[in-house]
């Protein structure tokens, strides 16, 4: 579960990929973070909850998460499984690791400029 906290953006949020976990978010502007990372499969590995409703309801968050059917809970982790490499910054040169998608976004900003 993460909330945003005073930025939106949390280092747990990685870490909980990193391990195959889908992250729980609650704010909208985290759907923004690490657009070369996480832009094309985000909206297939976490969960958004509305913040101000869990604020309001204390049982909302438990309800919500428990009524996921286990079914999407596996299509969330294999796209995870998938990608989440994409956030691992690799001690060898390996093909897809975060070096090379910040390497890849670098090459084509330039293209554009």
């Amino acid at each position: 579960v993460e909330p945003p906290g005073l930025t939106p953006g949390r280092a747990s949020i990685a870490a909980a990929l990193l391990v195959g976990c889908v992250p729980v978010l609650f704010a909208p502007e985290q759907d923004a973070l690490w657009p070369l990372h996480w832009g094309g499969w985000r909206g297939e590995s976490r969960v958004m909850l509305d913040a101000e409703r869990a604020i309001a309801d204390p049982g909302y968050v438990t309800r919500t998460l428990a009524a996921i059917p286990e079914r999407a809970l596996g299509d969330l982790r294999a796209t995870i499984a998938v990608h989440s490499g994409k956030f691992a910054y690799a001690r060898t040169d390996t093909p897809g690791d975060a070096l090379h998608v910040l390497l890849r976004g670098l090459v084509r900003g330039a293209e554009r400029a």
